[in-house]
């Protein structure tokens, strides 16, 4: 479980979040959806400790990450950014190996583990000597998720993990997230500025605007009960998406 109170942070004069208050329960994956600016990036941030916020507390399991080394916490974290990020001058097999290693795993497990994962992730044996030159977008972003869950981390913070990628591989990898976080047990925190992203995979959403908190709810109560006129604009928008797609059908 992850306790976010009463968290705020500024870089400078630009306030990136303000009183920001969060539960996320075990097994649970939470969208935090926000344009751009909204501070999106910066909660996952302070969640693995890349930064610390100026006021409030973290917990992971009753525990302050304060008190945690943060390069501790991190190896128990599994993070995915946009274009997952790989070294291109490693195979995919180190790639996925890179916190394991670390650890001091030894190489019998280490590999076990990396074959484990690219079957996870839908990707057979044959990927595991190639570079991520060598692979498309989808498959890059497949061995990113791999490497998040190598050490088995339980917890899984994706920042717009699908943004860059075309409208047909991005929806297979929204199906395959969705299995491997109900598979794994996940709990997952996931950065997205697309509502439609948000509804079709999200157990909760969590709207910011300008660092704040609008509105956490289940995909329904945000499309039958937003709790003010930026969150029902957002709604609309999805609901306009749809309706365009129903008229096309027609």
């Amino acid at each position: 479980m992850i306790d976010i109170v009463g968290v705020s942070k500024r870089y400078g004069d630009v306030r990136a979040l303000r009183h920001v208050t969060l539960q996320v329960a075990s097994g649970e994956l939470v969208a935090v959806l926000g344009e751009s600016g909204s501070g999106k990036t910066t909660l996952l941030k302070l969640v693995n400790r890349l930064i610390d916020p100026d006021a409030g507390e973290i917990r992971i399991d009753g525990h302050p990450i304060a008190t945690t080394d943060p390069v501790a916490l991190r190896r128990t974290i599994g993070y995915v950014i946009q274009q997952a990020g790989l070294f291109p001058h490693w195979t995919v097999a180190r790639n996925i190996s890179t916190v394991p290693r670390l650890l001091g795993w030894d190489a019998a497990t280490i590999r076990a583990r990396v074959d484990e994962l690219l079957a996870v992730v839908g990707l057979d044996g044959s990927h595991r000597d190639r570079y991520p030159d060598q692979l498309s977008g989808g498959q890059r972003q497949r061995v990113g998720v791999a490497r998040a869950l190598a050490a088995r981390a339980r917890l899984l913070l994706l920042d717009e993990p699908f943004g860059a990628l075309d409208p047909i591989t991005r929806v297979a990898l929204q199906g395959e997230l969705r299995r491997i976080h109900r598979e794994l047990a996940l709990t997952t925190i996931m950065v997205t500025h697309d509502m439609v992203e948000a509804l079709t995979l999200a157990d909760r959403i969590v709207v910011l605007y300008r660092g704040e908190v609008r509105q956490v709810g289940t995909p329904v109560e945000l499309m039958t009960r937003p709790a003010d006129d930026y969150v029902a604009r957002l709604t609309s928008m999805a609901r306009h998406q749809a309706d365009a797609i129903a008229d096309v059908s027609a």
